[in-house]
């Protein structure tokens, strides 16, 4: 079967209302023989598939894994697509257990694309699920972003639209792992004196301070992950990030 009558075929399966979907596309992606091709358009499609079963989803999770892996140092400009896709997909499944994987995508040599999602995913998957506690695994991890964040808003090098977005997202990244040091980033990001990053920086945490207020009513938040993450939105506010 060619690629255009299995694409054609899938899509026929998006308007059926049982789990025939879903399983079919988990089904896909555990084969160990797809052609990149169809592997792209399946990981694409990923995003739009909800699965419910538990079983189903620890299945997609691991294939999703396998695949983002595979893609990351495919060359083909084709394939960011599909690998970010895969990414986000993988973070809306992903047990808070898995944190330390965001670093096979936070390398040197990893696209701009790529860390960008990467860096996304992590706020996303804390914002929903609350700061993570502090396990020795995750030293690196905090490092890494902190890293990232420092380097991308240094004054020299966030002039550029890239740069900037990945400064910010960095920032916002270490803000969600609860890292003590971003409280030293945000004075640095509103001394840059750029308001639209300020007010972005704000947008994006926000939710995430008004999500763990609510899990710290459930015992789900320490008190100090919020205070930082507070204690941050009102610096970046009062430096010119109020809306």
């Amino acid at each position: 079967m060619s690629i255009e009558d299995r694409v054609a075929a899938l899509e026929e399966l998006f308007h059926r209302p049982d789990r025939s979907l879903a399983e079919c596309l988990v089904a896909a992606l555990e084969r160990g023989d797809l052609e990149s091709d169809w592997r792209d358009v399946l990981l694409l499609g990923a995003e739009c598939v909800e699965v419910r079963a538990v079983s189903l989803r620890a299945r997609l999770g691991r294939a999703l894994r396998r695949h983002c892996l595979c893609l990351r140092d495919d060359s083909r400009a084709k394939a960011v697509g599909p690998l970010c896709a895969g990414l986000r997909r993988y973070a809306s499944l992903m047990p808070l257990a898995e944190l330390p994987f965001w670093l096979e995508f936070l390398r040197p040599e990893d696209r701009v694309e790529t860390r960008q999602v990467a860096l996304q995913s992590l706020v996303n998957v804390l914002a929903t699920e609350g700061p993570p506690p502090a396990r020795p695994d995750l030293a690196r991890v905090r490092a890494r972003v902190l890293e990232l964040a420092e380097k991308f808003l240094d004054p020299e090098l966030v002039g550029t639209p890239e740069n900037a977005a990945l400064g910010l997202n960095a920032f916002c990244a270490a803000a969600a792992l609860a890292e003590e040091g971003t409280v030293a980033l945000a004075r640095k990001l509103v001394e840059l004196r750029r308001p639209f990053l300020l007010r972005q920086a704000v947008r994006l945490l926000e939710p995430v301070g008004k999500e763990w207020k609510r899990l710290s009513k459930e015992g789900r938040c320490a008190a100090g992950a919020l205070r930082v993450v507070r204690r941050v939105v009102r610096m970046l506010r009062a430096g010119g990030g109020s809306k």
